[in-house]
């Protein structure tokens, strides 16, 4: 997402409160935030794309090389950047920092060969150069740098692991490798002797990466561990991140042994592992590219206990991203890309008008029925069970009301608190849960199949019934016993070779002069109440077409949801999407992809929420309150805001907010 468009225009919108805007940024703002992480970003104007990024261990300062051999450095709390180094005609290939966070390093192609140089934090000044650098590792204690070189042409490398002392200017130690891992060494861990080197052995149509050190021999890998390529190394916790011959992801302790018994599988090419998959400076994260949109990265934690998801998805970029860094309070995350970009993302949470819902005595084995405004309907050990999520309390039911109606089939009990509707036969039975009592009705509506299903009841007591194995739609008012003529779906009833679209999901809207049903087509169908029962009073054999059908859903529409205050509708589709329409103009307001399972939705009695029941029984809120998202999208870029002078409009909007709100830096 672009922040400085996708929060800032939302929250202007909302700031002028105007009627229509008011709802469209309402919406936006919240489809722009659900679930980023986003909260701040800085344009690169001065070069072009970033080629890699690291933030100082001990401060703010973060360093970002570009394309064009200008390092630049930002302060992510207030904004101020300066060029640290500049080299016209270099490319940085990578980045490294002392622990201590007083030298920043580079490896960078110089013409035909690769170099490294070193400079002080704080003053720039150049305080070493190497040539011919394939690896740099620096200590833990921060007082030695391990090159990996080769000396010589490209014919004949003579390649050397040198121990560059930082306390003097002199090359502490040079040994040549052994000839057998000259050309593919990797510095593991030069503070405890630990190198890698690929061999020639086949293992599974795999180079085998074989562990070493000068001081010791082969260093063996536990015969029960299949692992085939050595990727990157956590240096302060001492662990290996590698892949095995199916290329699953594989965590190795110092020891070489499976730490934590983490797997997850690598999606990138074999000949590019390096760009796709890469180690983080906190010592318990990594990264890769996420395969099916290269843009996003997914991040890693090695000690998160559920392996099938382990990773968190970061999403935002524009372009390729390149480079990625993790702030020492291991609540930042920054990347870079090819336009330019250095994106800060939250990993502490994600934006918070989204709320989770707790019910007690709910299980993941509980049968949910329906979730209807305030309530949630559902069944835990074959009892029927109410909760009223607005007072966070269980409503007890009458022990008046008949048995058979609390142990009917959840699928076909119907609920429209305090009413729970059964129906037997053509006979409608209407149960008050509070009192225990009991009306059965009996429908005149005149319809072939004998077998209907009862979906929503409206404030005026007007039932909808759907017929099975039918595109018709009836209503029935319960005080007058009156059934008007069909409605249709606005596509040729079966009778005429229209193939079966099932009518999931029916909502009257709040003055009941409208209702909206969701269907198996994709389609969403809107009535005018009123013209349904004119041309019923006509008593003429026409269907009763929709005033509009609400296209845009590229899955079957599984819930639709009403606001109880206007002619807001929320629509919910098997593809995990929600949708916001006008339903009076048809007009499509915004569109909300969940990250996860979704089974219904609704609006709370007040409409200041909505609610979406997810497949894991876990109730997601969104607060569509006026002030209270003002006062979240605020908070969320007060960062931003603090960085980006130049928002002089957002700032006055937002002051209130920052005044009592700190950076998170």
């Amino acid at each position: 997402m672009r922040i400085s468009d996708n929060l800032r225009n939302p929250i202007k919108r909302l700031f002028f409160k105007n009627s229509d805007e008011n709802l469209k940024a309402k919406i936006t703002l919240i489809t722009a935030l659900y679930n980023i992480r986003e909260y701040n970003r800085f344009k690169n104007n001065d070069f072009g794309g970033i080629t890699d990024l690291k933030f100082n261990p001990k401060t703010n300062l973060l360093a970002a090389a570009g394309e064009d051999g200008i390092i630049k450095l930002w302060d992510i709390k207030t904004g101020e950047n300066k060029v640290f180094v500049d080299m016209p005609w270099v490319i940085y290939y990578e980045l490294i920092s002392s622990l201590d966070g007083q030298n920043l390093g580079a490896v960078y192609a110089g013409g035909s060969i690769i170099e490294f140089q070193l400079w002080d934090w704080e003053s720039s000044k150049n305080i070493r150069s190497s040539s011919d650098v394939q690896d740099v590792f620096f200590s833990s204690s921060s007082n030695q740098i391990t090159t990996f070189n080769f000396n010589g042409d490209s014919d004949t490398p003579h390649p050397k692991i040198c121990w560059h002392r930082m306390d003097t200017q002199k090359v502490a130690e040079c040994k040549a490798l052994p000839e057998k891992y000259s050309l593919q060494t990797k510095i593991v861990d030069a503070d405890n002797d630990l190198f890698v080197s690929s061999t020639s052995q086949i293992y599974n149509n795999n180079n085998i990466d074989e562990f070493w050190g000068f001081n010791r021999n082969i260093i063996s890998i536990s015969n029960n561990i299949n692992f085939s390529k050595y990727i990157c190394y956590l240096q302060k916790n001492k662990i290996i991140i590698g892949l095995d011959s199916d290329n699953n992801i594989i965590v190795l302790d110092s020891q070489l042994n499976q730490h934590n018994n983490f797997s997850a599988l690598y999606e990138g090419p074999m000949w590019d592992v390096k760009n796709y998959i890469n180690c983080l400076e906190d010592g318990q994260s990594f990264y890769q590219r996420d395969i099916s949109n290269q843009k996003n990265l997914k991040l890693y934690d090695i000690n998160h206990k559920d392996s099938s998801n382990s990773y968190q998805l970061i999403k935002g970029h524009e372009n390729w991203n390149n480079g990625v860094s993790i702030h020492s309070n291991r609540k930042i995350l920054t990347s870079g890309s090819s336009d330019g970009q250095v994106l800060l993302w939250r990993l502490d949470k994600t934006f918070n008008t989204l709320n989770t819902l707790n019910v007690p005595d709910m299980s993941d084995n509980s049968q949910v029925i329906d979730l209807q405004s305030d309530y949630l309907i559902y069944k835990e050990n074959k009892k029927l069970k109410i909760f009223n999520l607005k007072e966070q309390k269980h409503i007890p039911i009458s022990d008046k009301v008949p048995a058979e109606i609390l142990n009917k089939d959840s699928n076909e009990l119907k609920i429209n608190y305090p009413y729970v509707i059964n129906q037997i036969g053509n006979e409608i039975i209407l149960v008050n849960l509070e009192n225990g009592e009991l009306e059965t009705k009996k429908h005149n509506c005149n319809f072939k199949n004998d077998s209907f299903q009862i979906s929503t009841i409206s404030e005026s007591e007007i039932l909808t019934i759907v017929p099975f194995q039918t595109n018709e739609i009836y209503l029935w008012d319960v005080n007058t016993q009156k059934c008007s003529h069909p409605l249709t779906l606005g596509r040729k009833p079966l009778d005429q070779g229209m193939h079966h679209s099932n009518i999931n999901s029916l909502d009257f809207n709040y003055r009941g002069d409208l209702l909206a049903a969701g269907n198996s087509d994709f389609i969403i169908d809107v009535w005018d109440i009123n013209e349904v029962w004119d041309i019923t009073k006509k008593n003429s054999d026409e269907y009763i077409n929709p005033i509009h059908p609400l296209k845009g859903h590229t899955n079957e529409v599984t819930d639709v949801s009403f606001s109880p205050n206007d002619d807001l509708l929320a629509s919910l589709s098997n593809y995990n999407t929600i949708k916001f329409w006008n339903a009076r103009t048809g007009d499509l307001i915004e569109t909300l992809k969940l990250d996860g399972g979704g089974q219904s939705i609704t609006f709370n009695s007040d409409g200041t929420s909505l609610l979406v029941m997810t497949g894991w029984n876990t109730i997601l809120e969104f607060n569509l309150t006026w002030d209270k998202l003002l006062e979240q999208g605020c908070d969320w870029m007060k960062d931003y805001i603090k960085t980006h002078p130049q928002e002089k409009e957002l700032k006055k909007i937002c002051r209130h907010t920052l005044s009592k709100s700190e950076s998170i830096n």
